[in-house]
């Protein structure tokens, strides 16, 4: 997991409502990139599991 990913799912939960924040068990990152030079995609998926 990445810590920035992480940092971020941390910082969007503590703006949920308290009921939300409570059942946020898993959270899905995606991030998708463009290279105009190439015309390639990438992308990468990750998934966040919270205690």
């Amino acid at each position: 997991m990445s810590r920035s990913g992480k940092n971020y799912t941390l910082r969007f939960i503590g703006n949920a409502p308290e009921h939300q924040r409570a059942a946020v068990r898993r959270v899905l990152l995606v991030g998708i990139g463009y290279d105009k030079e190439t015309k390639k995609h990438r992308c990468k998926i990750e998934e966040i599991k919270l205690q």
